[in-house]
């Protein structure tokens, strides 16, 4: 199932499990980011 940008917008805090989905990554991949960059993931980065 795809999730959908209506989808994500509806969160004030959207859990790991569904960005991790909505961006086609792993939880791990979210959480690192989100340590690193103090809760602001930035997606042209690697990690």
């Amino acid at each position: 199932m795809k999730i959908t940008d209506e989808e994500i917008l509806k969160y004030d805090n959207v859990p790991v499990s569904i960005a991790a989905k909505y961006l086609g990554v792993g939880q791990m991949y979210i959480r690192i980011g989100l340590r690193r960059n103090n809760g602001v993931i930035m997606l042209d980065q690697d990690y």
